[in-house]
């Protein structure tokens, strides 16, 4: 069913959609925030209970080109119905819906798979999103959020400020009861643009391409009666024919900014915990960078690979083939200075010699390593 029609149907029988088993499968509440997903893959966020919603949508962007922008509105249709995960092993809640590009058949071609981390008595969640493309040939995508704020239930008046500190987007009214606030874990942001919501600002492709490659992060934004549009952007990412890549972002609330900064920073560190093989293992500033040799190695089919950053840096390390093909990235994202530990799983990997490298700043090493099937 398309979404027009069910937005159709949802009008009419709205009452019964919105109680009992139907409403259930598609939404959790923590106790301090609340989250739904819609069949075509909208974020709803509430603060508490369903009660007042705090982010009216939040939505996929992919882009590979100026008439090519896969969004909500124009481009998004149900594969699998989002529905509750049963017995989640990550978190205590868990929400899928996986959606594609076929309600327009426009390019680019691609499937999203959307998955939101819930935990009780947390004001967080993590969200997963897999970015599979469909298409024969290879894509450079530009991804990020389609964000329209709904603070304290009401449209308009709202602050999109850009705290560089801590790298998070934090969205609130003056005077306000809450904060909302979206972070990228990996991989980082590399663009918002704010702009007042008017009619029709998602028609065009072009636009919307324009508004994701912005390149630059507006530091703040205050908008007026109509309330603002916020466009998250990432770097891009070539992704080979029917391959895919992921991203990985947290949804904190606070009753405050502060409340808010410590909900995000409980968000990471669940990011952390559960869903890279990246761990901290001494919090000690080292003298230098150093990439370490993996251990064991050879291997089969996971490794140890131990690294250590002198200050605090964008961070990627990256795994290649005998071509020169980046066939794993492990880290894509900015780190504390430290010692690190990444345990590697190269169960989709053929057996053979492999390359290493880790890029920080300036420092840039590649070690070998070999895997043995």
């Amino acid at each position: 069913m398309s979404k027009f029609l069910q937005l159709t149907w949802v009008l009419v029988a709205g009452a019964f959609l919105f109680s009992g088993m139907a409403k259930a499968q598609i939404n959790f509440s923590t106790g301090k925030m609340a989250v739904e997903l819609d069949n075509f893959g909208q974020i709803e966020v509430f603060a508490s209970t369903l009660d007042t919603i705090q982010i009216d949508r939040a939505s996929l962007l992919v882009g590979t080109g100026p008439n090519a922008v896969f969004d909500y509105l124009k481009d998004a249709e149900s594969v699998q119905p989002a529905s509750v995960v049963p017995n989640p092993q990550l978190s205590d809640f868990e929400l899928r819906v996986w959606c594609d590009n076929t309600y327009s058949n426009e390019p680019p071609n691609i499937l999203e798979k959307l998955y939101m981390y819930g935990w009780n008595n947390a004001g967080y969640s993590v969200g997963r999103i897999k970015v599979i493309n469909t298409d024969p040939s290879a894509i450079n995508a530009y991804n990020g959020l389609e964000v329209l704020p709904q603070i304290d239930g009401q449209y308009g008046f709202e602050s999109v400020a850009y705290l560089a500190a801590q790298q998070v987007v934090s969205i609130y009214k003056s005077g306000g009861n809450t904060y909302v606030g979206f972070q990228f874990f990996n991989p980082a942001l590399a663009s918002l643009r704010s702009f007042e919501w008017f009619d029709g600002y998602n028609d065009l492709d072009d636009s919307l391409w324009v508004w994701l490659t912005y390149g630059a992060i507006d530091p703040l934004y205050n908008s007026g009666i109509d309330g603002s549009v916020a466009i998250f952007g990432q770097a891009p990412a070539a992704i080979a024919s029917g391959d895919s890549v992921e991203f990985f972002f947290g949804i904190a609330v606070g009753d405050n900014e502060s409340d808010m900064l410590a909900n995000m920073q409980d968000a990471r560190q669940k990011y952390e915990e559960f869903f890279t093989g990246i761990s901290l293992q001494d919090p000690a500033v080292p003298a230098n960078f150093e990439l370490g040799q993996n251990y064991p190695n050879p291997f089969n089919p996971s490794t140890r690979i131990d690294f250590q950053l002198a200050e605090k840096r964008n961070v990627s390390l990256k795994v290649y083939n005998l071509l020169g093909e980046a066939v794993a990235t492990l880290v894509n994202e900015n780190l504390a200075p430290g010692r690190y530990t990444y345990e590697f799983s190269a169960n989709n990997l053929p057996s053979g010699l492999y390359f290493y490298t880790l890029s920080a700043g300036d420092f840039r090493e590649t070690r070998k390593m070999m895997l043995l099937k």
